[in-house]
């Protein structure tokens, strides 16, 4: 991982794989930039976080807001099982400072309790040019396929309504299987590849 301060937009942390995408919430002010595609995968072991997987960057007290640019990367196979805990995905909380953009997740499985999205739980940002695919839960209220509460902007950003299990979220269009499948197409900017 490379890593040294980002004061600035253009010279961001650089993040290689799930130990820096971990550290953001080290410095949840910085910018940050992928550098390649991340497997995330090491969050479906058992032993992960005591099988709960990944801890979404941002609360409600500390907020992500920095920049992410995922620069038409993917991040994939990254898992959450907290059924009984608020604000979860990626990233839990974003401010209206926070910019999050060019990113993809792919093959993602998240569980949460209440402001519940694949990408993020509860944004006051900007989210612009991302996807999702993969299954979203909630036991609770405020559950989307991309954003669970919404109060900032989203643009360009799809979810796969069939594979999240949800017809709606606060942010984002929802497209089916055969659309996101669609190489002809060009989702977020982001070439997607995933179900063969």
């Amino acid at each position: 991982m490379k890593r040294y301060r980002a004061t600035a937009r253009d010279a961001p942390i650089l993040i290689e794989d799930l130990e820096g995408l971990d550290a953001i919430r080290n410095d949840l002010e910085a910018h940050y930039t992928l550098a390649n595609d991340i497997d995330a995968s090491a969050t479906l072991d058992p032993n992960y976080n005591d099988g709960k997987g990944w801890n979404p960057i941002g609360s409600e007290s500390h907020s992500f807001s920095g920049t992410f640019d995922g620069d038409g990367h993917t991040i994939s196979r990254f898992f959450i099982n907290r059924i009984s805990t608020n604000h979860i995905s990626l990233f839990g909380f974003t401010s209206d400072m926070a910019e999050i953009k060019n990113i993809g997740l792919v093959d993602v499985d998240v569980s949460g309790n209440s402001g519940v999205g694949g990408l993020v739980g509860i944004n006051d940002g900007k989210v612009n040019t991302a996807h999702f695919v993969g299954p979203v839960l909630a036991t609770g209220a405020n559950v989307g396929g991309q954003i669970g509460v919404n109060n900032g902007t989203v643009e360009n950003s799809y979810w796969n309504n069939e594979t999240s299990g949800q017809l709606t979220s606060a942010g984002g269009e929802g497209r089916n299987t055969s659309d996101m499948n669609d190489k002809s197409r060009s989702w977020a900017g982001i070439s997607i590849s995933y179900g063969g």
